[in-house]
């Protein structure tokens, strides 16, 4: 049994083969193949969190244990720690154990990937992304490996940030590349008025866009993930259609549409087997995670690796 570093970990999540292990664990997940309880929150002094969430089927059981500490950056640590365990389900065997922070950054952009796959195939024009961090950087990859993308624009509080997180970045990027400070108003507005799919991922409680885009548009949130977060305005949620990565979870855990008031029923599943976008307004695909995906990451890393048949 190995213990894999957060680089190894990312060479065996290639963005090239993930999103069709996500697509197989929605399958399985329809079939009821799958086991994955909503994920166990303590609090952790007055601002951090430690987050347990088991999956399991057929062929292996996980236990992704993480810790977020908001204030860590200013200790010089990263803001999540923690690991997957990945077990033989026939054995009880443990296999590996990945990087828990490298899997979450892989499987989230995967899952984007997944949705923009089954709802707004092909090349894309122009790219927003919002974030500076771990996931915004995982989302760039993403969509660079793998899609043509015609032009990329980062909005960060700080210009450098931004900056870096490009110049860490192997990956081609497109020939016009733009930052954008998100205190500039008026750029980041005509920035999210011509792309066709914008990424947030932030963990901000006040919106990081402004109420008006394109009603072609893919919005994918990732960043909010607990009821009192928030990213997309809540005019744009009510103007949207609606998709979750995890229904159950979305319910109690997806501030952007909690703070907006949508109705529930009108919610959409990346589970669904038909998924139809009605055009003529965006579409919000919003993401709170889910165990299952996690599992997907793990079943790739195995076979990666070649540790079952």
């Amino acid at each position: 049994m190995s213990v894999f570093t957060a680089d190894q970990t990312r060479r065996l999540l290639p963005f090239s083969r993930l999103p069709g292990h996500i697509a197989r664990i929605c399958a399985a997940a329809r079939d009821q193949a799958i086991q994955a309880p909503e994920r166990a929150t303590l609090k952790l002094g007055s601002d951090a969190l430690f987050l347990a969430m088991p999956a399991a089927d057929a062929r292996l059981a996980i236990a992704k244990l993480i810790c977020v500490h908001p204030a860590n950056p200013a200790l010089g640590l990263a803001t999540i720690q923690g690991d997957v365990t990945v077990f033989d389900a026939a054995s009880g065997r443990r296999l590996a154990i990945l990087d828990g922070p490298a899997v979450t950054e892989r499987r989230t952009a995967a899952v984007s990937l997944h949705a923009a796959d089954r709802l707004r195939p092909g090349p894309v024009d122009s790219l927003l992304v919002v974030g500076a961090g771990p996931q915004a950087r995982a989302h760039v990859q993403a969509f660079c490996e793998t899609r043509a993308v015609g032009r990329l624009a980062i909005v960060a509080r700080r210009a450098a940030s931004a900056q870096a997180m490009l110049d860490s970045l192997e990956e081609p990027l497109p020939s016009e590349v733009r930052v954008i400070e998100a205190a500039d108003a008026a750029a980041l507005a005509a920035a999210a008025e011509e792309a066709d799919v914008i990424v947030t991922a932030t963990t901000a409680t006040a919106p990081v866009l402004p109420e008006r885009v394109r009603d072609d548009a893919l919005l994918i949130a990732v960043g909010a993930f607990r009821p009192h977060m928030v990213e997309i305005p809540p005019a744009l949620v009510r103007h949207s259609q609606w998709v979750v990565d995890n229904l159950e979870g979305a319910r109690h855990e997806a501030g952007d549409l909690l703070q907006a008031g949508i109705a529930w029923d009108a919610v959409a599943s990346l589970r669904d087997e038909s998924l139809v976008w009605q055009r003529g307004r965006p579409l919000l695909f919003k993401s709170v995670g889910y165990a299952g995906w996690d599992l997907a990451a793990a079943h790739l890393a195995v076979d990666e690796l070649g540790l079952l048949p």
